[in-house]
């Protein structure tokens, strides 16, 4: 996946710096390395891609990619990562926002929930809870929002 990411966005990018996300076993020398590859990228206009298996599970922008990784690194499950280094000096939002929507990762909040429709409700899902709802609210094609509000009014048993 990060390979086939690579080739595919190339053209906007002068550096490209991958990396796998060693885990917390190796977390002293991880962090090391992860210090040499990304603090010289400090300053720059960077997209960052998360991956997990086979999967791009966020993808986000920084002028500071190191310690968006360490952030993220926290409270993500990913495998690898990619960093591009932006070649012009074009819109940094719009190509995160256009590659957010083509791609939908699980990890960016705005293509799973419409917020303005849970009114006061906030609904914290895992990714296991979250795949289920997208696979059990497509068998009975409904929108996810719609097919929890049900479950929440009992007229589907989960």
């Amino acid at each position: 996946m990060i390979d086939t990411i690579e080739s595919e966005y190339k053209y906007l990018f002068s550096e490209i710096v991958k990396c796998e996300n060693t885990g917390y076993n190796n977390r002293y020398i991880h962090q090391d390395n992860l210090s040499k590859k990304l603090k010289p990228l400090h300053g720059k206009r960077c997209i960052y891609f998360l991956i997990d298996t086979d999967k791009i599970v966020y993808i986000g922008k920084s002028h500071n990619p190191y310690e968006r990784i360490v952030f993220h690194r926290h409270n993500k499950e990913f495998k690898q990562y990619l960093i591009g280094v932006l070649k012009e000096p074009i819109n940094q939002n719009r190509i995160e926002s256009s590659l957010i929507r083509f791609h939908k990762p699980f990890y960016n909040l705005t293509d799973k929930i419409n917020y303005r429709e849970l009114k006061k409700v906030t609904i914290w899902l895992t990714k296991n809870q979250y795949d289920k709802l997208e696979e059990l609210s497509s068998k009975v094609n409904l929108k996810k929002i719609e097919y929890l509000q049900q479950i929440i009014n009992k007229k589907i048993k989960p």
